[in-house]
């Protein structure tokens, strides 16, 4: 293939495509899964606001105080209706999701001696750590690539300053071949650090 060939970009997610027919495909493959089905009944939403509040609650977990609780973390929750991958990437978008999860602090935790461990959603920026050990693994996780047994490098499925939310169903089988399955949202987003002045 040529160096001079120009790929074609989605405006929503930035994946880049080689081809028309594949650029095309994939947007109206969007356009199907942003469509609510007829015989889609509507959620209540007293229900839509329990699954935000779990939301929240299981991402705050993941925001800790200890160094090992920075760097990429995913949370897990059941959800029996498939969705779309989303991504999240810029700070503009964090208060998107504020606004979707009806939480202007749902990525944030505060602590004591003037700390917080927050989502990050802007490009990576290690003048604002302190630690030095917090300090090596944001730049381990802002190069965006790992190295294999093989010393080859691939890229990092969840890059840095996303927040990334996917579906996928997991199975379960016994001994006599009885399937349990069910559906999960997984979301995946790297944490960060900052001291700050009272």
């Amino acid at each position: 293939m040529s160096a001079l060939t120009c790929k074609l970009k989605c405006l929503i997610c930035q994946k880049e495509f080689e081809t028309n027919c594949r650029f095309l495909r994939y947007n109206n493959t969007i356009c199907k899964l942003n469509k609510l089905l007829v015989e889609q009944k509507k959620i209540p939403v007293l229900i839509i606001t329990k699954i935000k509040d779990d939301i929240v609650y299981s991402i705050h977990r993941r925001l800790g105080k200890n160094s090992e609780n920075t760097g990429l973390q995913a949370v897990s929750l059941t959800c029996p209706e498939s969705i779309s991958r989303c991504i999240f990437r810029s700070s503009t978008e964090y208060q998107e999701l504020s606004n979707i999860l009806n939480d202007v602090i749902w990525g944030v935790k505060y602590y004591l001696q003037s700390q917080k461990t927050y989502v990050q959603l802007t490009p990576h920026d290690i003048s604002q750590d302190q630690h030095p050990l917090i300090r090596r693994v944001k730049e381990e996780a802002a190069i965006g690539t790992v190295k294999n047994s093989k010393k080859q490098v691939r890229k990092l499925r969840y890059p840095h300053g996303e927040v990334i939310i996917e579906w996928r169903e997991k199975k379960d089988i016994d001994s006599k071949k009885n399937i349990c399955q069910t559906g999960f949202i997984y979301i995946h987003f790297f944490t960060g650090k900052k001291y700050f002045q009272n």
